[in-house]
């Protein structure tokens, strides 16, 4: 997964291998690494991008992907980014594992 701003989205993409595209990937969310994460979207299962409108500048944003397989929740690791709009482009992100 990756992430990005434009100046007034952050925008995630990620390459999809979900083998059922008819289940969902859900988009988690939170601004704090203490904090549970909060689901922020539901997206059909072929999808492979994110918009986030709701952003505010200069806040740290933490996302993961979920799915489910066999009837349990599979994470992605976790991604932050900044939500720095005075630079466009890729800025603080990192995969934490």
């Amino acid at each position: 997964m990756s992430a990005h701003n434009n100046g007034q989205e952050i925008i995630l993409s990620w390459t999809n291998r979900t083998a059922n595209k008819d289940s969902s990937i859900f988009v988690d969310r939170k601004t704090s690494e203490d904090e549970p994460f909060t689901q922020v979207a539901k997206l059909e299962g072929g999808s492979s991008q994110y918009t986030d409108k709701s952003v505010y500048k200069n806040t740290t944003y933490y996302y993961r992907l979920r799915t489910f397989s066999n009837d349990n929740h599979v994470y992605s690791y976790p991604l932050n980014i900044l939500a720095d709009f005075s630079v466009q482009g890729i800025t603080n992100m990192k995969n934490q594992q």
